[in-house]
């Protein structure tokens, strides 16, 4: 008994070796903050964690941050024993205040024979009029750039600051006239010391597209609610009712600039990336076998729908079977990124080599205000035959074999000979039947579809007629006309008949320059001219026109050679 208790003191002493062994190897300093860039009036936090053991109560931190004012500081201790481990976490959170603006460095930390790593922090200089109207509860609302390109993205920042605790808060959404906004995931909660005050922040961004070029007002934003006083820890909804606005911005909205090609769709963006990939690494297959090639396109600063579809060149000898291309975009802070995939299957109809040629994608760098172009590169698949399959050969021997088999010993045939006459004739009349069944089915498809073919040709002789009307008022310069003829032909082309007014034109999925061309064809002819003189153009509307109805075309081809491709085309 005595031999077996030293045994278990001498595991349990093992075991615990080994723990304080374990626990010491993966020992760690670390410093972190909640971000490293930020205005002159924020406030930081400085997490310092060792798991090693407690941080040291005597050191001097205020003279390890000359740069920074220490507003606060907690402890913490955090212990967990998971599957046989242990582990703790022994943190010091500092709240610190940045002096001054500048490039500012929080030092290393050194404790337990470990150190920590240094920290850059970057701060931009405060605002003097937000210091000077600086009370209780306020609102600021500021932009990227003063000066944006027409359908390039603009950030909108606004920022709620409040002293006192606020309930009942609302906030008016920006609403821009001639521009599209979109609110940018979810509002971020920040500190900041503004004349010895500390403020919570709520800051919430939004992209803003505009449509036309010119001036673009932002306005004003309402923020109201009422505001709480403190009762030890709590809050209690008797304040005053307060109402605040932010100041109104102007911003100046550039035209698409001369140095972009003039048949290429404009797109302004910050970045752009394109990837090309394919079903297999080598493009080399058979000869009525398909490959599929998928290209993707992503870009910063742009909405999935002003990104331009990408299609293949033609090449003769090969068919190509495109999907259609799925587009998505994510929000985040720093605005939207759009991403835009097309899969293509292509079936070489014959054996040979055939040379796709490269694609070019031009964009315009809103941030250096510079051409771009991004190329996909030309590639070249190698088709080789199709192997003939050959039909097993039948021995002399064996045929001679079968003939003997059917004659008996005393060179009488068998019974079953007739077995054979006899079926194949009684599936000959079944066939005969069953081909009398198929003509009867197909006559009477025939005539089912003879309707459908009517009404089909009905529909494509009205969007013709629409078409030849709409381009004569364009041509002609007639507003009232080309309004009237411009409903009919949309009305026809998405088969909608909802499409009364040009403002039931918005929904559809049409070329981006559309909704300006539409409010300046309305101001013609309500009385609100947009242009210097009183008559229209309709020359650039016929154009995008055109562009539409090119696209549609490509889209209805797409959808009736969507069936799949047959194995050996040339058959």
């Amino acid at each position: 008994m005595v031999t077996r208790k030293r045994a278990q003191i001498f595991w349990l002493w093992l075991l615990g070796l080994c723990l304080l062994q374990s626990s010491s190897v993966y020992a760690t300093l670390t410093a972190s903050v909640d971000r490293t860039v930020l205005s002159e009036s924020d406030i930081i936090t400085l997490t310092i964690r060792s798991t090693r053991g407690a941080i040291e109560d005597g050191a001097d931190f205020a003279s390890m941050l000359p740069n920074f004012t220490i507003l606060n500081s907690q402890r913490s201790n955090q212990f967990s024993f998971i599957n046989g481990k242990r582990s703790s976490n022994y943190d010091l959170v500092l709240t610190l205040a940045p002096n001054r603006n500048g490039t500012l460095t929080i030092p290393a930390f050194s404790g337990n024979g470990e150190a920590t790593t240094p920290i850059s922090i970057s701060v931009t200089a405060g605002s003097k009029d937000l210091q000077q109207d600086a009370g209780d509860v306020f609102i600021e609302s500021s932009v990227n750039k003063e000066s944006v390109y027409v359908q390039a993205q603009l950030i909108l920042t606004v920022k709620i600051y409040y002293a006192v605790g606020l309930s009942e808060a609302h906030i008016t959404e920006p609403e821009i006239a001639g521009a599209l906004v979109q609110k940018l995931g979810e509002g971020q909660k920040q500190e900041a010391l503004l004349k010895g005050v500390r403020y919570s922040i709520i800051e919430q961004n939004y992209a803003i597209f505009p449509e036309t070029s010119g001036q673009l007002e932002i306005p004003e934003l309402l923020l109201s609610g009422r505001t709480q006083s403190r009762f030890g820890n709590r809050f209690r909804s008797n304040g005053q009712f307060v109402r605040v606005k932010s100041r109104p911005i102007t911003i100046r909205v550039l035209p698409k600039p001369d140095a972009f090609p003039v048949d290429e769709p404009w797109l302004p963006a910050t970045a752009l990336v394109i990837d090309d990939s394919w079903e297999i690494l080598n493009p080399e297959t058979r000869a009525g076998e398909p490959v599929t090639r998928t290209i993707t396109v992503t870009a910063k600063g742009v909405a999935a729908a002003q990104l331009p579809p990408v299609e293949l060149p033609q090449v003769s000898g090969l068919k190509m079977y495109s999907d259609q291309p799925q587009r998505d975009e994510k929000a985040v802070a720093q605005g939207l990124v759009a991403q835009q995939t097309s899969a293509t299957a292509i079936v070489p109809v014959r054996e040979g080599d055939y040379s796709i040629a490269p694609i070019r994608i031009y964009w315009w760098n809103t941030d250096t205000n510079t051409l771009m172009n991004s190329l996909i590169k030309g590639r070249t698949i190698h088709a080789s035959a199709v192997p003939l399959i050959s039909q097993p050969a039948v021995s002399v021997s064996e045929e001679k074999s079968a003939k003997i088999n059917a004659i008996t010993q005393d060179g009488t045939t068998r019974p079953d000979r007739w077995l054979w006459p006899t079926l194949a004739a009684l599936f000959a009349f079944l066939w005969l039947i069953t081909a009398y069944l198929w003509w009867a089915a197909k006559s009477r498809k025939k005539a089912a579809m003879v309707a459908p073919e009517n009404i089909r040709s009905q529909k494509l002789e009205s969007r013709r007629q629409a078409y030849r009307l709409l381009r004569k008022a364009c041509n002609a310069a007639d507003p009232a006309a080309a309004r009237e003829a411009l409903l009919a032909w949309l009305k026809v082309v998405f088969l909608d008949e909802s499409i009364r007014t040009l403002n039931d034109v918005v929904h559809l999925d049409c070329h981006l320059q559309l909704a300006p061309m539409l409010v300046e064809l309305d101001a013609v002819l309500y009385g609100q001219p947009s242009t210097e003189n009183n008559r229209w153009d309709g020359k650039p509307l016929l154009k995008v026109i055109e562009q539409i109805k090119k696209t549609e075309e490509r889209r209805c081809r797409r959808r009736n050679s969507r069936s799949p491709p047959s194995l050996y085309p040339l058959s």
